[in-house]
């Protein structure tokens, strides 16, 4: 087996690796760390680096994507109260 299927990334690798691809506005550094750790917490680590790349991270950047469609949904009619 290669490295990258016997080694995984630790917590602070993952929030690396997954920092760099969202924007500042889209998740708080606490709130990524969370995610981070509740995924860690479910499955008790976060795999190996090509399973964290396939699946883990994937996971995390849709639970990011749902919870800001969340908190868009949630603004909207505010929004359209203001208009009318």
């Amino acid at each position: 087996m290669a490295w990258y299927e016997e080694t995984g990334p630790t917590i602070d690798d993952a929030f690396t690796a997954i920092k760099i691809k969202v924007k500042p506005e889209e998740i708080s550094d606490e709130d990524l760390k969370l995610l981070i750790q509740e995924q860690f917490d479910k499955y008790g680590s976060l795999g190996s680096w090509r399973g964290f790349a396939t699946y883990g991270e994937k996971e995390i950047m849709n639970q990011i994507k749902n919870r800001n469609q969340k908190d868009n949904a949630k603004d909207e009619p505010e929004d359209k109260e203001k208009n009318n």
